[in-house]
Order: structure tokens, then sequence, then C-alpha cells
């Protein structure tokens, strides 16, 4: 991770320390590309737990590789990054602007796809995959988790979450981590319309979330580092969290190390 840090400031992101596909050092399936970041500690023999990023709308996953904060907390953790490419700078998920378009890549498919093929590169332990990402890529978490639990059992979106119609259930019960600013303008608590579609609402979403895995339905009130978090305990699987901070539109600085707190708290993480 230090040398990725390192060639990100010099805007060599092309060259990702760590990772182990083709000469251009990007990893490829049939459906696109992703980077795949080895903890420097790794001793190549141990199952490695696994994050995935969904960068933002417009965004890439060189974007995501540049923010240090990210990799460094996860790199310390022992944690394999995968950070993906969305197609034409986002993701296809129900119910977006995305999905209005002819032969859009199904993304849920691709990104399976993504965990598959690492998982025959490397030693991976699927019971700890967690699946984050930023706004248009936090909807796009939120999808994997709740239609694909059996790869993504874990979910941490980071300013966004599906779109409406809202799902009322999911697929499986999972653990969940939703982190939001209360003055975000992009992607509102309570949602906005873009056109004929209408981002979803934090409070909708946990109510999906919750009542899929029958969590209890009075959470416990906490803080960490300026959030206030409500903790819904007695699921299914793990918790659902949901923290909030005062800010806008952002993946804050030290919410990487804050997600990793969270994951070895869960049992069996």
């Amino acid at each position: 991770m230090r040398a990725l840090n390192r060639l990100a400031g010099l805007g060599l992101l092309g060259l990702v320390a760590g990772c182990g596909c083709g000469d251009d050092q990007v990893c490829r399936v049939a459906g696109g590309a992703y980077y795949a970041i080895v903890p420097d500690s790794w001793d190549g023999r141990a199952e490695l737990p696994v994050v995935l990023t969904a960068h933002g709308y417009s965004g890439s996953a060189q974007s995501i590789l540049s923010r240090a904060h990210i990799g460094d907390a996860y790199g310390a953790a022992g944690i394999l990054w995968l950070v993906p490419e969305g197609e034409d700078g986002s993701w296809s998920t129900r119910n977006s602007p995305e999905t209005r378009e002819p032969d859009r890549r199904n993304d849920v498919a691709f990104l399976g796809e993504v965990l598959d093929d690492v998982a025959e590169r490397w030693p991976v332990d699927r019971a700890r995959v967690a699946a984050s990402g930023f706004s248009q890529g936090a909807s796009m978490a939120s999808e994997l988790a709740c239609r694909d639990p059996d790869r993504w059992p874990v979910t941490m979106p980071v300013s966004g979450t599906f779109w409406d119609d809202m799902p009322r259930s999911c697929s499986a019960a999972v653990a969940v981590r939703h982190t939001h600013g209360t003055a975000d303008g992009t992607w509102p608590m309570e949602g906005r319309p873009i056109s004929t579609y209408h981002q979803g609402a934090v409070d909708d979403a946990l109510q999906t979330w919750t009542s899929t895995a029958d969590c209890d339905p009075t959470p416990v009130s906490t803080t960490e580092e300026g959030r206030v978090c409500a903790v819904y305990s007695g699921c299914r699987a793990g918790e659902v969290r949901v923290c909030l901070h005062d800010g806008a539109h952002v993946f804050p600085t030290d919410e990487a190390a804050l997600q990793v707190e969270w994951l070895e708290s869960l049992d069996g993480w």
C-alpha cells in the first residue's frame, strides 16, 4: 500500500503495487476491468478478507485508488481491496437512470464475476467479504448485498442507497453499515427526483434492511468519531448500523478506518 500511495501522488495509477493480473496490472474478466490490491503484510498463504469499493457517478477506479485514506486503512487491516471500473462512469442499479440505456451491463452479475475471478487468483475467505461504495457506488453496494447476499454478506454504503421504487425485502439477511451526511444535497437523506427517477430515502432503506434481517425494532444510539449511530441488533446476520454526520456528500477521510473497526466487531470476521 505504501507503493500505491506514492504512485497515486505521482498520477501513475495504472501502476498499482500488489496487483497480480495482466502486464498492464489491470485485472480483467469478460464484463470489464478491476484492480485488486493485496496487503503488504500478506504471507502468500492465509485466506484474505475482501472489501470492494465502487466509485460514484462520473467517477472511475482511479478516483477511488487515489484516496489514500481508504487504501491505507484496508491495507493495514490485511484486507484484499477490490476497485472495479464502472461502465461509462457509473453502475446499472435498479430504477436508476442507467437502466434506461439499451444493452447496459448487468453490474450485479459483473461484480459477482469479479469476486469469483479474485477467488481463483488468491485464497479468499468467502465469509469475510464486504461491498462498499460512494454515492451511486453506494447504491451498487446495496444492490449487491440485497440481490446476491451469498457473495456479498456485508454491505457498507456511503452517501447513497437504493433508488425508488425501494425493494421491500432482500434475498437474505446481511450485515449493514450505512454512513450519510445530514447536509448532503446530492443524495439527500430523504432522496430526490432526477428527471423521472427518484433516489431512495435512507429511512426507507433502513426499513428494508432491518425487516429482511428480523432485527429488534428499537435501535440503540451510540456515537463514533463525530457520528451519531442507530444500531439495530438481534438481526439474523450481524447488525444494521446507520451512522450520520453533519457533513455533505462525502466519503469521510476516517470512514474506511471506522469500517474496519466495525467489520472486526462482527462475529465471524
